[in-house]
């Protein structure tokens, strides 16, 4: 019970409140799970949550009404008993384990996004976990949607902790190199020193051609070990620091008389996008939301533990769900805006 009141204290982030289910199903599986990754996840989620405050969204709200309410709270089945017959021992054994664990994924309601989803996952007997964010801004605009996700080490390596901290592009940054030092030269600095200039955190390279394709410019994909708390606080800052960037990108002055030059871009932000624009930014944007959860490296191992639940999943973070969102835009607007 101690640890849990410990806890519980770190929380202070006001922002990303899933709800009493969701909270009641993690404060036990925090309690239950072994260290150091329940403290990391702890951690982790709370990073995640201050983010999005810094981003300046006000107060984003979780909605988890998608699919009946389906993935607001619930433990993964795990693989079927003839799956697992299928597996070699030890690998059997782990996938196992995995089927305890508690997971939540909901919409982020914002009147700034076009889309945006939450979740959260920590198994209650291994201990692995990921969370994060993936926050798409609306369709009058081409400035990249913001992601944030961490995930635990392995078994083997438990104290190393994953994070993935990017704005991907909404264009084609071949074609448009102030689009980049636009949105990304800000953090070209930081990007530069997580990934080339600290040994404390060791770049990750995916094998999958997509993963790797889709990094962004100025894109944060590292491990580092979480025990060393410089390294940590040092992820801590460059969380706020991109949060912030991407959330002042949004927040800027909309007046296009200032202009810098002959595309119409103002000195501070681009220009709102006129309605076929937007049609094409809408199509885009949900095109780019499927691929990216079909391609995910993780599907397979996500597939294996969270049963049913995984295709609902996937459709969230794609945006296929008639949940409305933020100050009326929904997947079934946007669906609308292509058919039309």
């Amino acid at each position: 019970m101690l640890f849990v009141i410990i806890i519980g204290s770190l929380v202070t982030a006001k922002a990303l409140q899933f709800g009493p289910q969701s909270d009641l199903l993690f404060s036990r599986y925090v309690g239950e799970a072994p260290e150091p990754f329940a403290s990391r996840y702890v951690v982790a989620w709370e990073t995640v949550r201050e983010a999005v405050e810094a981003a300046g969204l006000g107060d984003p709200r979780i909605d988890t009404r998608a699919f009946e309410g389906a993935l607001e709270a619930f433990v993964t089945p795990g693989p079927s008993e003839a799956t697992l017959a299928a597996l070699p021992k030890a690998e059997a054994e782990f996938a196992a384990a995995m089927s305890e664990t508690a997971a939540s994924y909901g919409v982020v309601a914002n009147e700034k996004l076009s889309w945006g989803t939450a979740y959260r996952t920590l198994n209650r007997r291994v201990g692995a976990f990921f969370c994060g964010v993936s926050l798409w801004p609306r369709v009058d605009t081409d400035a990249p949607n913001w992601t944030l996700y961490f995930g635990s080490g392995s078994p083997a390596n438990p104290e190393q902790l994953f994070v993935r901290l990017e704005c991907v592009p909404r264009v084609d940054v071949a074609c448009d190199a102030r689009y980049c030092e636009t949105y990304y030269d800000g953090f070209s600095e930081t990007c530069l020193k997580l990934m080339q200039d600290d040994s404390r955190f060791v770049p990750y390279v995916s094998k999958s051609p997509y993963a790797r394709a889709a990094l962004a410019p100025s894109g944060v994909r590292v491990f580092f070990d979480s025990t060393d708390e410089s390294a940590l606080a040092e992820i801590k800052a460059a969380c706020m620091e991109l949060a912030g960037q991407w959330g002042r990108a949004l927040s800027e002055d909309d007046d296009k008389d200032d202009k810098d030059g002959d595309d119409g871009r103002t000195s501070s932000r681009p220009p709102l996008l006129d309605p076929l624009e937007q049609k094409a930014m809408a199509r885009r944007d949900a095109v780019v939301r499927r691929v990216a959860a079909e391609s995910s490296p993780d599907n397979e191992n996500r597939a294996l533990v969270f049963g049913s639940y995984f295709p609902l999943t996937k459709d969230l973070l794609a945006g296929d769900t008639p949940l409305v969102v933020g100050g009326g835009s929904s997947s079934t607007d946007l669906d609308r805006m292509l058919r039309s």
